[in-house]
């Protein structure tokens, strides 16, 4: 019998999967990488991706985890935790093979208003022609299946998340974490199952029957199969455990557990997330905030999200940065990092320049659009750059005072986790807008250091969540905020920031669906 404590951690996220064997004390020992293709985009507005490059990519990473592993000579891992990017449906057949691509989270197409017949009379009797119940059919990908790919919907012998998709085809067992039903579901979160009531589940467009069995985080979802095994390279029989949403993990992987206190985790990712991790939930029903079940039992994380966050700045990158593009094929080094350090260059503040960071509207407000106000002639893509991060930032802050009636204050510490979290200058800022200390974990590898964590509880090396995270989690860096920099941006944020979103509500208003 092993006697390995060894772990791993499958990430399939929105640009790459991870596939990363972490020890005991949450020490990273192999890693695999492999990038995603670019999502597909066949019409406007709609965001889909391939399901073999989901597949495959998941397959490429963990083989080369698995090399890495036995070159190495480290032992094999006792058991797999899986997480994935959220929100994406995929429907496929008995045999889970898809049959069509997956809608993306970041598709921005919608279903028709409720079907006529009793129904819709019933939905806008009770919530007007323009109310909530309506709004969850129009966003039931789902009912967004069925329009666009009817065939694929009326074949479906089941519907899932990636993560459900991938559970099966590992294990042949139709199930899927709690954590991973995102969105528009006929889901109780609070009990962790599905709602069987009849009108709920035909308005949001699903069929019971396709649904998978639904286990908490950190419960085992089946055992990775000899055919699995030999396409991946990971042990036959190797427990695959439930985690949930990858920004679920994140925040478990920055160590950010009920027993925490006042300490929330902050997602510097395509889409950008403020979270607490509480035992009680506490929905939002106007989607001020998402609750969604943790990436451990028995607790929910609370997120208020930026949904085109750090997607922003690389929209901005792509769209208007050539000269820094140019300049980086020509050093051998990425845009990203010119157009940072041009932005790290660029004082606290923008030197006026303000960022009203809605590129993709709250599911609060669908007309809500994004601003970039105060340019003056001395102003370069670099404010700009700098600008779109203060923003996003900002906006945060303003989570935090949404959330703070139900979540017993606001945060006393931050945690950071997500691509832009790489960025000294950027977790400066966020640390400056807060007013508050950032710690900074030591792996940048959060969602997969999560999914550790539940796979080292299910394999008894640790007692329960809390123990596994104060185990494997470590403080490296915490990142003080500057006075100077702090009183510039409350000026900023209660003075400019708040002020302009207030104003240019009646102008998006008024521009709606022109």
């Amino acid at each position: 019998m092993t006697s390995s404590r060894n772990v791993l951690a499958i990430d399939s996220g929105t640009q790459s999967v991870r596939v990363i064997l972490f020890d005991e004390h949450g020490r990273e020992l192999a890693v695999g990488r492999h990038p995603h293709k670019p999502l597909l985009r066949p019409t406007p507005g709609a965001v889909e991706q391939d399901t073999d490059d989901i597949w495959d990519s998941m397959v490429a990473a963990c083989r080369a985890c698995m090399k890495e592993a036995r070159d190495g000579g480290h032992e094999l891992p006792v058991a797999a935790g899986l997480t994935t990017q959220r929100k994406l449906l995929i429907p496929c057949d008995r045999n889970g093979e898809a049959l069509s691509h997956a809608l993306h989270w970041l598709d921005k197409r919608t279903a028709p208003p409720a079907r006529p017949g009793i129904l819709s009379k019933t939905i806008r009797l009770v919530s007007g022609e323009n109310g909530v119940m309506n709004t969850i059919v129009g966003l039931s990908q789902a009912n967004v299946l069925r329009d666009v790919y009817p065939e694929a919907y009326a074949k479906a012998a089941h519907m899932l998340t990636v993560s459900g998709w991938l559970t099966m085809r590992l294990t042949d067992a139709v199930r899927d974490a709690e954590g991973s039903i995102i969105g528009v579901y006929p889901y109780d979160p609070k009990t962790g199952s599905w709602r069987s009531t009849a009108a709920l589940v035909d308005m949001m467009g699903y069929r019971l029957n396709t649904l998978p069995e639904l286990v908490p985080a950190g419960t085992e979802l089946g055992r990775i199969t000899p055919a699995a095994a030999k396409e991946t390279g990971l042990p036959a029989g190797l427990p695959l455990v439930a985690v949930g949403g990858d920004k679920q993990a994140e925040v478990l992987g920055a160590g950010v557990t009920p027993a925490s206190g006042k300490v929330a985790e902050i997602s510097m990712g395509t889409g950008t997330a403020l979270s607490v991790v509480r035992r009680k939930l506490n929905a939002s029903m106007a989607f001020k905030w998402l609750t969604n079940n943790a990436a451990q039992p028995n607790a929910y994380s609370h997120e208020y999200m930026v949904f085109r966050g750090f997607w922003t700045w690389t929209w901005y990158l792509n769209q208007f940065a050539a000269h820094q593009r140019l300049q980086a094929e020509e050093q051998q080094r990425s845009p990203d990092e010119v157009l940072s350090e041009e932005a790290a260059k660029i004082p606290p503040g923008s030197e006026g320049l303000l960022v009203i960071p809605r590129w993709f509207p709250t599911l609060e407000d669908q007309d809500e659009r994004g601003a970039i106000i105060g340019f003056a002639e001395h102003h370069t893509l670099a404010h700009a750059a700098r600008a779109i991060v203060e923003g996003i930032v900002m906006d945060l802050r303003r989570g935090t005072e949404i959330m703070d009636d139900g979540f017993r204050g606001a945060p006393e510490r931050l945690r950071i986790g997500g691509g832009g979290s790489r960025s000294p200058w950027t977790v400066q800022t966020v640390a400056d807008v807060f007013e508050l200390p950032v710690e900074i974990p030591h792996t940048r590898e959060l969602s997969a250091l999560g999914a550790a964590i539940n796979a080292a509880v299910a394999a008894g090396i640790y007692h329960d969540h809390a123990d596994a995270a104060g185990e494997m989690v470590h403080i490296d860096t915490v990142v003080q905020p500057i006075p100077a920099n702090v009183d510039l941006y409350n000026t900023l944020y209660h003075h400019a920031f708040i002020p302009s979103m207030e104003a240019l509500r009646p102008i998006y208003k008024a521009t709606a669906g022109k």
